[in-house]
């Protein structure tokens, strides 16, 4: 029994010092190919299949356009496709649950407002159209509601005489493809957001109404009405609106009455207080920019104009601390740089003038293996494979604070001793291994691979082996991490078998345990990170225990589970074992 109590503090020792890295990735922008016609006050819009659809808007020499065009990934080119049944600008162009997509409204070659609207059918590539709008619109929103309908609301008049701008709103069905007249905002806006709420009702903030407005309001579609909720600190339009992990909405940016050529100011939404807060300033003051909420929970905003001047300063907003960053700028300076995420992380930037017309990705790349232990009877076995059309470059990295330089490892049996990592590469279809070993000691932190290449051309395996006395006991596969906000995994205790959390956030992450029939036994609030076993957290847990753990946090977070069984005393022999997290909404 005392060995086994010898043997058992070298694992918790493992658990306990492997510390799960967010690992902030060198964000690049990288070069692809330039679309068929540049273009601003169009339309950027992510098909279910992955492709981006940009359609419409003004060329350089003023030009309305009905042109259209495919970006597809995985060539990294744009390609032309069917043009749209009329030339429109400042329109909107939304996603509907069938794949579909309902382009409306807009301003037309002399700038007045449009009545019409179409559908663009991806399967097809063609345009159809569908029955008018109440009435004509330009610089209006668009929302897709829970149940499939979309919300356009507000926007201006324009037909030749007097122009106006309109509170009015048109709900279209995509079952009968047509548009009904809805209950109007309780105030008349062009340039604003429209953000669909968690509870499926659509905030409306700010715009312009014979003045930049403050004012905000709600529309709930169960009712159907408006309400008006707290108002902005800062009357702004040409801003942008952001829905956080959180449930939260960041507004950032836009004109003001004080500062005309762009505000540097942003503010928060709490839907549950009705109330806005102010929270970090930008570092530029811009306006008619874009904005994206990135798959760890971080806003992007890039592009855009201050004082009547194009930007190329790409920022970042932090939901944890409140505070905007410099991001690595566009590599050219167009203005009306219009934004769209990709589904494997990346986001898409497609230029808006002539002068630098080709459009760029930026890849978040870095893969990420927050658990890295070596020594101690660990080694870590990486295969990785290119799956792409040509060569693949990239670096592995090994960091933490627990590896300093001068800590001996090895690489596939070479010293390896004052290195940080290993470079990789690889041609077509080509697959390496790589064992990391230490003789001495333990070291812990956590690998990520670096690349200026598409991380989806890359496949790996990642494994840990427990060695003892030349003999491999186990051998544990483990995913890279995938941050996520909200989520949910079983726990398990015994004499022999516990659960090992390891996290790594920014800020309070809340954790409940639940029993096997789901009732709630223990809530902690956790601002440490690291790793313990379960039990560590909630010391309330009984000896004997099988049941489940969530974690919610405002940002996303990188976690993993390791189940830990002791499967023999005399030799002692465990086994761990990866344990799966669900992501919740």
């Amino acid at each position: 029994m005392r060995i086994l109590r010898l043997r058992m503090i070298v694992v918790i020792v493992f658990l306990s010092t492997l510390t799960f890295m967010a690992a902030q990735p060198a964000e690049t922008w990288i070069p692809t190919g330039p679309p068929n016609t540049v273009r601003w006050g169009h339309s950027m819009t992510l098909l279910q299949n992955g492709w981006v659809l940009m359609v419409g808007g003004t060329d350089d020499t003023g030009t309305r356009l009905s042109s259209a065009e495919l970006y597809k990934p995985e060539t990294e080119q744009w390609h032309s496709t069917n043009s749209m049944m009329g030339a429109r600008y400042r329109h909107t162009a939304t996603l509907l649950e069938s794949g579909l997509v309902l382009v409306a409204g807009g301003f037309d070659a002399n700038d007045f407002s449009l009545i019409t609207a179409e559908i663009f059918d991806p399967a097809t590539e063609t345009w159809t159209p569908v029955n008018s709008l109440s009435t004509s619109r330009g610089g209006h929103s668009a929302t897709l509601l829970l149940d499939g309908r979309v919300l356009i609301a507000g926007g201006r008049f324009d037909q030749g005489g007097p122009s106006s701008i309109v509170s009015g709103v048109d709900l279209f069905d995509p079952a009968s493809q047509s548009f009904l007249i809805g209950v109007p905002m309780q105030t008349a806006r062009i340039d604003h957001t429209a953000t669909r709420l968690r509870d499926g009702r659509v905030l409306v903030a700010g715009g312009f109404g014979g003045g930049f407005l403050k004012s905000t309001e709600i529309f709930d579609p169960d009712t159907p009405s408006w309400t008006t909720t707290g108002d902005l600190n800062l009357g702004r339009q040409l801003h942008t609106a952001a829905l956080l992990v959180d449930g939260r909405v960041l507004v950032a940016g836009g004109q003001d009455t004080a500062s005309f050529f762009g505000t540097n100011t942003s503010e928060v939404y709490d839907p549950i207080a009705g109330r806005w807060d102010p929270t970090g300033h930008l570092k530029e003051g811009r306006y008619d920019h874009s904005a994206a909420t990135l798959s760890d929970g971080r806003v992007l905003i890039l592009s855009g104009n201050e004082a009547n001047s194009p930007l190329a300063s790409v920022e970042i907003y932090d939901p944890a601390c409140g505070r905007w960053s410099y991001s690595q700028s566009l590599p050219h300076t167009n203005g009306y740089d219009s934004a769209v995420l990709l589904p494997d992380g990346r986001l898409l930037a497609a230029p808006g003038n002539t002068l630098n017309p080709s459009s760029v990705f930026m890849d978040f790349v870095q893969l990420v293996y927050p658990q890295l232990v070596l020594g101690g009877g660990f080694e870590v076995v990486l295969f990785v494979t290119n799956q792409g059309p040509g060569p693949w470059a990239g670096r592995a990295e090994l960091n933490s604070g627990l590896w300093p330089p001068d800590r001996p490892w090895s690489l596939n049996g070479q010293d390896q001793t004052g290195e940080n990592g290993f470079q990789i590469l690889l041609e077509p279809g080509q697959t390496e291994k790589f064992v990391l070993t230490r003789s001495q000691g333990l070291s812990a932190g956590w690998l990520e691979i670096r690349t200026g290449h598409r991380i989806a051309h890359l496949s790996t395996s990642f494994f840990y082996n427990f060695i003892s006395g030349n003999e491999l006991v186990d051998s544990t596969g483990v995913a890279p991490a995938k941050g996520v906000s909200h989520l949910q995994f079983a726990v398990e205790r015994s004499e022999t078998i516990n659960t090992g959390i390891a996290i790594q956030r920014s800020g309070e992450v809340l954790m409940r345990l639940f029993d096997e029939e789901g009732a709630l036994l223990e809530s902690q609030s956790v601002t440490e990170q690291g790793a313990q076993f379960f039990d560590e957290i909630f010391q309330g847990a009984p000896a004997q225990f099988v049941g489940s753990v969530t974690v919610e946090s405002t940002r996303a977070i990188y976690l993993t589970v390791l189940r830990q069984e002791v499967i023999s005393r005399d030799p002692l022999k465990f086994q761990l074992t990866s344990i799966p997290a669900t992501e919740l909404p």
